[in-house]
């Protein structure tokens, strides 16, 4: 019988997959000569199945420009990848720094509540002894929190 490729060496579904790869005309890039090998038609040369498996055993990839036209996309589709991955980084970076940054109106709040706590204690010297209203006991009972005041700060 004819030459066939050992069993497991992926050579036989390497040179199948070969001989079915089409061409940019539509056609087939392989054919069949009379011992039952493959040629492949590329870029005018031909090349039999013994030089196909024994590229094949090396890794080699050929080069069609089907081939060609995939490796370029994969390539440029990698480095995409890696310019949207970086401008993640960036991003986060970015945001992660404007949360440690105090907005203007954290600041104004943050001033407010201190003055409040500085007015509230100015009020307690002058009256010791005058009936606060609830809403004025409300604001010193929260002032005087330490935890309200944590919670509030952060």
């Amino acid at each position: 019988e004819g030459w066939r490729p050992a069993a497991g060496s992926g050579a036989r579904r390497a040179l199948e997959m070969r001989s079915r790869t089409p061409e940019p005309g539509g056609g087939f890039s392989g054919t069949s000569d009379v011992r039952g090998a493959v040629v492949l038609h590329s870029s005018g040369l031909e090349q039999s199945r013994e030089s196909l498996l024994s590229a094949a055993g090396r890794g080699h990839v050929l080069g069609t420009q089907a081939e060609e036209r995939y490796v370029e996309a994969i390539n440029h589709l990698k480095e995409t990848i890696q310019r949207e991955q970086q401008n993640v980084r960036i991003l986060q970076a970015q945001r992660a720094a404007s949360y440690g940054h105090k907005s203007e109106l954290e600041e104004f709040f943050l001033k407010c509540i201190d003055e409040a706590r500085k007015e509230l204690m100015r009020k307690r010297h002058m009256t010791l002894h005058k009936e606060k209203s609830e809403k004025e006991r409300v604001l010193e009972a929260m002032l005087n929190n330490e935890d309200v005041l944590v919670c509030l700060y952060e």
